[in-house]
């Protein structure tokens, strides 16, 4: 490989490798039609120039390999609103989101449903790399050259210009000219015309990388960049699709959604389950009219903004959901995390940036694969009430104490799950480990009381009573308590599992977080913690229900 190649950006060998890759593909997979005769023609047009689905299946199957996702729909709709509009979008790698958009920009050209759009990233020479993929689909793609008669009047690569005729294979169809033109961060924007137009559709992609999406200021100077520089250079029926990875809390896509909500806790609340949000909900017409403009922008001229955030994985309703199940299996998506580790991502892939130094780091906790024997084993259980999405999470810790290190074998945390389940999952427990045989649960604020029932239901169920006893956690403040658990880590001695179930995960992701975010599993992990530096180990029964309990045994 040529000494060019390697003195390349990341980001330049990527586009490198997949221009080749779309040439290669689109020289042995895409051929055109063979029935080319006037109605047959029209019926394409008419069945393709306004559905993103069927274009791609009829013009770009080297990019359908696989049934597209529910997300690309969303995507889909996105370029057809016809308001001025940013749409910022976060998406994990490798699920087509930039695709998808090209597929809809090309079916938009070539219907001539846009007469200049722009396509801008963080460096000129990135945008340059999107428009060559966009030449490349309408010189070299055999089904599109069937249906579509397509002039090349201007293409400079170091300009950044695409000016084509395209038209319909039709008799006495008319030409339509259609500038395209790549756009950096920083350049000017404001004043573009081609002709008479301004710029009718603007893709943002590429726009930070690894090192400035952790800068602050800098992601602020993008965010206020297209604001002030790209948003109002655009039509007022110019859709702004913001392509992105959220990945840190500096980078711009974070920060413009943070924009959106009154306090950061309300955005992490966001981005752990996904969605949309925005002014894009109250606006349902395509179409929107001239009043419904000024009412979402507002006369002062302010943005309109909303935020797509679609996250790869989510546990929803008791169990995980992926987001491209139709192309990636649950194994692909679990390698995935364990390769990238849980903190990245949740950051990269599910859009909800973990800081990790604030107090713990990833490095400080090791991983094992076996427990020494005669280890000291203790669970945990901390009965948060409260089942939406906002409550604290209900968690079980079961953790393991042996040469002064702390083993973390399992855990059980889930925010909308009811204490009933927790209480099966905690019998599950101490089936499955011969070696557990005692824990705690916390009974402040009267929650011994409000569980007293439910222990004695699941006993009836079971016919046997969990070995705990209650327990008082009121030895600081949650935070302080949490931060006592930073001596022993940063000197290695809390030790994960290599291979980590969901709950664990979820155990680590709020260590990691902590300050920010939910920590009511590390919080269950402290009190595990605690009890056995006091040597705590031998079998113990309820506190609450032993005179019941005798009762029974001397009925």
């Amino acid at each position: 490989m040529s000494s060019i190649y390697y003195s390349l950006t990341p980001a330049e060998r990527r586009h490198l490798q997949q221009l080749t890759d779309l040439q290669n593909r689109l020289a042995e997979v895409t051929h055109a039609p063979i029935a080319a005769t006037e109605s047959d023609i029209r019926a394409r047009i008419a069945a393709t120039a306004h559905d993103n689905e069927a274009f791609a299946r009829t013009y770009t199957p080297h990019y359908t390999t696989s049934p597209s996702a529910h997300f690309h729909a969303e995507i889909d709709d996105i370029l057809e609103r016809r308001v001025r509009h940013i749409y910022v979008v976060h998406g994990p790698r490798e699920h087509a989101k930039s695709s998808r958009v090209r597929i809809g920009l090309i079916r938009k050209i070539l219907n001539a449903q846009v007469r200049y759009p722009l396509v801008v990233s963080e460096e000129l020479k990135i945008s340059r790399a999107h428009l060559e993929y966009i030449f490349t689909e309408l010189t070299a793609n055999n089904a599109i050259g069937a249906d579509y008669n397509i002039e090349v009047e201007v293409y400079s690569r170091t300009e950044g210009i695409l000016r084509i005729n395209v038209a319909p294979r039709l008799p006495n169809a008319t030409p339509v000219q259609i500038q395209v033109e790549a756009a950096a961060y920083k350049t000017k924007i404001k004043g573009k015309l081609f002709h008479q137009f301004r710029p009718d559709i603007a893709i943002i992609d590429d726009f930070e990388d690894t090192n400035s999406n952790r800068n602050e200021r800098i992601g602020a100077e993008k965010v206020a960049w297209v604001l002030q520089e790209l948003y109002p250079a655009v039509t007022d029926t110019a859709p702004i699709a913001w392509l992105g990875n959220t990945g840190t809390d500096t980078s711009a896509l974070y920060q413009v959604m943070g924009s959106l909500f009154d306090t950061e806790d309300d955005l992490k609340a966001f981005l752990r389950v996904g969605g949309r949000i925005g002014t894009f909900d109250r606006l349902d017409d395509l179409n929107a009219n001239e009043t419904d403009r000024n009412s979402i922008a507002g006369k002062s001229g302010a943005a309109a903004i909303s935020a797509h955030v679609f996250r790869a994985s989510t546990f929803k309703n008791g169990r995980m959901e992926y987001l491209w199940p139709e192309r990636y299996s649950p194994t692909w998506y679990e390698n995935m995390q364990s390769t990238m580790g849980p903190s990245l991502y949740e950051s990269e892939m599910n859009g909800n940036p973990i800081r990790e130094g604030s107090f713990f780091r990833a490095e400080w906790f090791p991983r094992y694969d076996t427990i020494p024997d005669g280890a000291r084993w203790y669970t945990w259980f901390d009965p948060a009430f409260g089942r939406s999405e906002s409550s604290c999470f209900k968690s079980i810790v079961v953790v393991a104490y042996s040469g002064g290190l702390y083993y973390i074998i399992d855990a059980f945390v889930r925010q909308t799950d009811p204490t009933s389940a927790l209480i099966e999952a905690w019998y599950n427990f101490f089936r499955q480990y011969d070696q557990l045989r005692n824990g705690g649960y916390e009974n402040d604020f009267g929650q011994d009381d409000r569980l007293a029932r439910d222990f004695e239901d699941a006993q009836e169920r079971h016919g046997w009573p969990l070995p705990v006893a209650s327990g008082s956690n009121r030895r600081g403040s949650k935070e302080a308590r949490i931060e006592s658990l930073e001596p022993l880590a940063s000197q290695h001695r809390i030790l994960f599992p290599a291979r980590m179930n969901s709950d664990v995960q979820r155990l680590y992701n709020q260590l990691l977080a902590f300050p920010h975010g939910f920590v009511d599993a590390p919080d269950a992990l402290e009190s595990a913690i605690a009890r056995l530096r006091t040597g705590v180990g031998k079998p113990a029964s309820y506190a609450s229900l032993g005179k019941r309990l005798i009762q029974r045994l001397r009925r």
